[in-house]
């Protein structure tokens, strides 16, 4: 099961939508730090994609972010859109409740 968005295609998304146009509107000697904590944030973002999926914690809130993300990929495809939070989903009336984990936790 591929968890990981693969390079190739991400380098080419990465050089034409993301690098091109930072580089044309932002200032150059800002251009390369802006870039770095874009690429930065996302490498963040897969690590908590794969922890959410292979990982488990002691700690409550990565656990509900764990049981929310899994929400997100097994009940359906017309609600529960957040990835690691419930807020958008409340904001937008797309919330459904969270099952009980088999502890009986709602977290």
């Amino acid at each position: 099961m591929r968890t990981v968005f693969p390079v190739l295609p991400l380098a080419v998304i990465m050089r034409y939508f993301v690098i091109a146009p930072v580089r044309a509107v932002v200032p150059e000697y800002y251009a390369d730090a802006m870039i770095a904590g874009i690429i930065l944030g996302y490498c963040m973002f897969e690590e908590m994609h794969y922890f959410t999926h292979y990982g488990q914690s002691s700690i409550k809130y990565l656990r509900r972010v764990t049981r929310v993300h899994m929400h997100h990929h097994y009940r359906g495809g017309d609600m529960d859109f957040g990835v690691t939070t419930t807020f958008w989903d409340w904001l937008f009336g797309t919330y459904t409740k969270l099952e009980p984990d088999v502890k009986g936790r709602s977290d």
